[in-house]
């Protein structure tokens, strides 16, 4: 063998031994990462707001509709002493308790739906974490899970005018054919 092909042989095992040194500290790097970051990711799975995040969120929005309402009814009142005629009074004070009922129960419903969606994107996050450690099609996964965000409003929006139902129902077995 000659001195060239011995220096050729020594110099792919040194490039060889590098090489290997550098795959061996991917790995561990790899393996340190995925260990820092898979619970954390498996976090995401069931998590959404914390409730203290919903309770100010919640608080925020029907605190919002109050003050509102409480201007409104603080207005009649105005009006009321300014004219010193009261006829109508009661009616619209009613009237103000019933809007203020349907907003409110329309708002936490709109909460509930926005706090179902947060956790499900939260376990998309999640999923598309955990797949991207392990090399998996996220798109697969999300697609087991189908789009609840979309089943909540077509529900919520039953709910708030059913005698509405054809329009909602319809899109939603279309977009279930694959033809929407």
């Amino acid at each position: 063998m000659g001195r060239s092909a011995s220096t050729t042989r020594s110099d792919i095992d040194q490039e060889t031994a590098l090489q290997d040194q550098i795959n061996q500290q991917l790995l561990s790097e790899t393996q340190n990462l995925s260990s820092t970051l898979l619970p954390k990711y498996e976090q995401l799975l069931t998590q959404g707001y914390t409730p203290q995040q919903e309770a100010a969120i919640t608080g925020q929005s029907q605190g919002a509709i109050n003050s509102a309402f409480d201007a409104l009814r603080q207005s009649a009142a105005n009006q009321v002493a300014q004219t010193n005629n009261s006829a109508g009074y009661g009616a619209l004070l009613d009237d103000l308790g019933r809007a203020q009922a349907q907003q409110s129960a329309s708002t936490a419903q709109q909460n509930q739906i926005q706090f179902a969606q947060q956790q499900q994107q939260n376990m998309l996050q999640g999923l598309q974490g955990i797949a991207s450690l392990y090399g998996v099609d996220t798109g697969l996964l999300a697609s087991g899970l189908g789009d609840v965000g979309q089943l909540l409003s077509t529900r919520a929006g039953i709910s708030n005018n059913g005698m509405n139902l054809v329009g909602p129902i319809s899109g939603l077995g279309l977009a279930a054919m694959g033809l929407f």
